[in-house]
């Protein structure tokens, strides 16, 4: 399996209850749906991965919109994807927050897809 790698620098963890489909593989994005006083923001993705339990992070609104049709729940993208905090705790959107970058490591067959998701939405992020 060939994979590509795409790195989009602002991701924002908070730890807000989130859900996922029953039995997530592990490594794929889903689509999340936060609950905050039973309002449900869809605006967010969840990662798990293989070094981590569950983790909600908050992209920017354009991000998650970019993203949306990537995370169908009980979908998504295979591949690898990994979290790395970038600094120290900060506030964002109200709430306490660790940045951090994620790194996805794309499937070559998906890849193209997923660029032109992100670049349509003028998502920040890097290829290598």
């Amino acid at each position: 399996m060939s994979l590509n790698t795409i790195v989009i620098p602002n991701i924002y963890i908070t730890g807000v209850k989130f859900y996922l489909p029953k039995n997530p593989v592990i490594g794929t994005i889903f689509h999340a749906q936060i609950d905050r006083n039973n309002n449900y923001d869809t605006k967010a993705i969840a990662v798990k991965t293989l070094d981590s339990h569950n983790v909600v992070g908050y992209l920017t609104r354009q991000s998650a919109q970019a993203m949306y049709p990537l995370i169908e729940e009980g979908h998504g993208f295979m591949g690898k994807y990994f979290l790395t905090i970038t600094k120290d705790p900060a506030f964002y959107g109200g709430k306490i927050v660790q940045k951090c970058s994620l790194k996805m490591q794309i499937q070559e067959r998906d890849f193209e897809n997923v660029k032109n998701m992100l670049c349509a939405a003028d998502v920040k992020f890097g290829t290598y």
